[in-house]
Formats: C-alpha cells, structure tokens, sequence
C-alpha cells in the first residue's frame, strides 16, 4: 500500500510540473503575435490607402464627366463645382475638390498645374484632389503635391501626381 501511495504522489508531482506555461514561453507567444500583428495592421492601412486613392481617381472621373455636361449645354466650361453642384463634395481624406477653369488670362494659366518641367499639363480645366496632407502646390514635383490625384493630359490620365 506505500508503494501504491508513492506512486500516486510522485504522478501528483509530475502533473504538477508540467501543467502551465513558463514565463520565458509566455514571452515569445507575445513577441509572436506583436510580430504578426505588426505586419498585418501595415498591409491593412496599405490597402485602405489604396481604396482611398482608388475613391478619389472615380470621384474626379464623374466630376469630370459632369463638367462636360455642363460644357455640352452651355457651351462654356463652369467657373467653379458649385455649377455641377460638387462644391460641397470631399474627397476621401476629407478635403474638398479642386477645380481650375483655364482661360486665355495669364492668371489662370499660372496657376494652372504643372509637370516636373513646370509645363501646364492641362489647357482646359484643373480638377485634383490634395490628398492625404490636404496641401497642394502648382508643381507636381514639390513635396506638398507628391501625394495629390490629379487629372493630367486634358483627361488622359486621372491618378496618383507622383506617377506623372
């Protein structure tokens, strides 16, 4: 009978030893599941910067369209997006649209948007959204239109600015 009990308690002490988790463990699973964490929340906010900018080429596509509208019953392009009735309309960072009319004046002409050789790259109108800093200069190249979606090329090309 001492012989059954010692058995049970040293069955009672291995079961003891083994049941849990040591700290050393404990702290890899956590290093683990930061790394994993880490990498999934960066292609996360990749993706949901892509929809953004994927939004925002749409959005200038129909707006696009809806001045052309305008042009083909008026005749003329508007002066502002609150004759197509967009001037309330925000891109996905939450800042409004831009619109340029370009005319024969030299003030809309150098204001006009331009390439990295500072030539207009449109003759028509400007129409962009500023992007994620919400900052925008003339100059595609300047570091504050990097990250604008721009209409280029009179309606050739609607994306990114730095891809111009």
């Amino acid at each position: 009978m001492a012989e059954a009990d010692e058995r049970i308690g040293s069955y009672e002490m291995k079961k003891n030893r083994s049941s849990g988790f040591s700290l050393l463990e404990l702290i890899i699973v956590m290093a683990l599941i930061g790394i994993l964490a880490a990498i999934v929340s960066n292609r996360y906010l990749n993706y949901v910067e892509e929809a953004r900018v994927a939004k925002a080429t749409a959005d200038i596509r129909v707006i696009e369209s809806e001045i052309y509208v305008y042009k083909m019953k008026t005749g003329e392009l508007p002066e502002s997006l609150g004759s197509v009735k967009r001037s309330a309309f925000k891109d996905p960072w939450g800042h409004y649209y831009c619109y340029m009319k370009i005319g024969d004046d030299k003030d809309s002409k150098g204001k006009a948007r331009k390439d990295g050789f500072l030539v207009p790259i449109n003759s028509d109108f400007d129409l962009y959204s500023s992007g994620r800093d919400g900052r925008s200069v003339s100059s595609l190249r300047a570091k504050g239109s990097r990250d604008d979606i721009v209409r280029a090329f009179n309606g050739g090309y609607v994306g990114p600015a730095s891809k111009i």
